[in-house]
């Protein structure tokens, strides 16, 4: 605790003074290699109003104890994503390298090498941006998410190799990429490993003109899990395969006195490539594939695929002097039960979402501060029982933040 406030004393008086001290974006030249040095500082300050849902009694001495329904925190934090960042470029390569300043440890978010062949081709390799879904709304506390977890599709950043070819107005990329993979909800992974068969395989096309920008965007990806001879009955169970898959399109209209931004996407078993779910007090995970109860006389398992969509969309309004942001999103997925026996019992579907109102003031050149009020809705949890369901005790309840974002780009 003593190392997270002094950070976080530390990055405030960096934030005070820093830009009187630092000049945006130092260069430099080593030989025949151009370099840059820069990043961003950034803070929180605020208030979080927590709404916390249905919680369950707690029994004690015969006694039943009735829990707080509701919470009021103050905060003064990194939102985890202050960075430092080092560039350099001889001819046509060029590498990057970006560190992440999190309350607790340095984390890695870029490093990679590009190779821009001609004014229409070039190859990257190494860690970034996946290319499906890119955008991010400009939503800046409740840790920076840009609406994740209620309407943004965050895919993170990830090793690829990606190919680009640039022709007018339009850009096509296609990378693979090594992603995580997420166990399906229920399935007993002592009885299975995962045996990675694939990457994830990305395409975006982009088209931009003076007017618009218009982004679809895919991916899909497959792995196994792997059965494994299990206990004295050395039963073999029978491999499983996970497929997921996401189309999306994100869009940009540039009117004259505003411009409007939206993001829409739908697919099956999202969850086992991109970080979807922050949902507090969650039981199940959203969008991930569900593993069937085996009947009886039959020690195979298999899984339920689970579609899931969702979006958002944005207004950006210059007023000078200062920009204001008014966004909200939404997001949806299948409710499919362990027990299949149980599903008439069941919720359809569970749903979150969330929007945001802030204006972004430029105090000096790189420094600018954001006031913002932000809403989530975390829904109702997947029930675990027909209980669950019929008294309806599994709301996930929700968060209100006011406060402002401080940040400083150098």
């Amino acid at each position: 605790m003593m190392k997270r406030c002094t950070l976080v004393l530390a990055l405030a008086t960096f934030m005070v003074c820093g830009f009187t001290l630092l000049s945006p974006a130092a260069t430099f030249k080593i030989g025949d290699i151009d370099w840059s040095l820069g990043g961003s500082v950034r803070l929180d300050a605020g208030y979080q109003f927590s709404d916390l849902g249905d919680q369950a009694l707690i029994s004690s001495s015969s006694l039943l104890t009735y829990p707080e329904d509701s919470q009021t925190d103050f905060f003064l934090e990194n939102p985890g994503n202050s960075r430092i960042r080092l560039k350099a470029q001889y001819d046509e390569m060029i590498g990057y390298v970006e560190v992440g300043l999190d309350s607790s440890k340095v984390k890695l978010r870029h490093a990679y090498a590009k190779y821009d062949m001609d004014d229409e081709y070039s190859l990257l390799v190494g860690q970034t941006y996946s290319i499906t879904a890119e955008e991010s709304a400009a939503l800046r506390l409740n840790k920076d998410n840009g609406l994740a977890g209620v309407g943004n599709l965050d895919l993170s950043r990830n090793p690829m190799i990606c190919f680009t070819r640039c022709a007018g107005n339009l850009t096509f990329k296609f990378a693979i990429e090594d992603n995580d993979v997420l166990t399906p909800s229920g399935l007993d992974e002592s009885k299975y490993v995962v045996n990675q068969l694939t990457p994830a395989i990305l395409a975006r096309i982009d088209y931009e003109n003076d007017m618009m920008r218009i982004t679809p965007s895919i991916l899909w990806q497959r792995y196994e899990m792997k059965g494994n001879a299990y206990g004295l009955s050395n039963i073999q169970y029978k491999d499983i395969n996970v497929s997921g898959w996401v189309i999306a399109l994100d869009s940009e209209f540039k009117l004259e006195q505003v411009r409007f931004q939206y993001e829409c996407w739908y697919g099956q078993n999202i969850a086992v490539f991109a970080g979807i779910d922050k949902r507090p007090r969650h039981s199940t995970d959203f969008g991930a594939p569900v593993a069937r109860t085996p009947v009886a006389g039959d020690a195979s398992t298999d899984i339920e695929d689970v579609k899931s969509f969702g979006g958002w969309g944005q207004f950006k309004i210059p007023l000078d002097p200062v920009t204001v942001y008014l966004g909200a999103g939404y997001q949806q997925a299948d409710v499919e039960p362990e027990d299949q026996t149980k599903k008439p019992y069941y919720e359809s579907e569970i749903s979150t979402w969330g929007a945001f109102i802030n204006c972004k003031y430029n105090l000096v050149k790189g420094f600018y501060i954001q006031p913002e009020v932000a809403y989530f809705n975390w829904g109702n949890d997947a029930p675990k029982t027909p209980e669950d369901h019929k008294t309806g005790d599994n709301d996930l309840g929700s968060d209100i933040f006011v406060g402002v974002h401080f940040q400083y780009d150098f």
